[in-house]
């Protein structure tokens, strides 16, 4: 069984990442090497901003074994765009059944399947990392969120 790796680790692993540390990654992205290192290093100034100010109260790992965070409702990084651009903030969300703050999520059965929840006043944040990012070749295929354009 898996574990997720604590969001303090994976944000010290992100700050000290390297190029060469992700070869394969890189290279599999079909960009020339300087192109794809300049790339690598975009991606990763990406996620610190993205994270700057986050502190999940608790992760837990997707059906698919992706990590996701539970983040208060005010440092979700749409929020704190929205405030930042003078948009009030909207109500928070209601409890989940189970959760409260400072516990790990709640695992609510649903018929055959278990689904995991948030405590209250926080929100599911699939994390963005590095090798997700890297699948997508570029920021800007991440951000299309579909295949990459064909080469005109």
């Amino acid at each position: 069984m898996s574990t997720v790796e604590p969001f303090d680790l994976f944000l010290a692993r992100t700050t000290t990442a390297r190029p060469e540390e992700y070869a394969d990654a890189l290279a599999a992205s079909g960009e020339e090497v300087t192109v794809a290192e300049q790339e690598f290093e975009r991606m990763k100034a990406y996620i610190l901003t993205f994270y700057e100010g986050v502190r999940p109260v608790c992760s837990y790992l997707d059906a698919s074994g992706h990590p996701v965070d539970c983040v208060p409702v005010a440092q979700q990084p749409t929020a704190r765009a929205a405030v930042a651009a003078g948009h009030p903030l909207p109500p928070a969300p209601p409890a989940f059944p189970g959760g409260e703050e400072g516990r790990p999520p709640a695992v609510v059965r649903q018929g055959a399947f278990q689904e995991v929840t948030c405590p209250a006043g926080t929100v599911p944040v699939p994390r963005v990392t590095l090798e997700r990012l890297l699948g997508f070749g570029t920021l800007e295929n991440f951000f299309r969120k579909g295949p990459p354009l064909p080469p005109q």
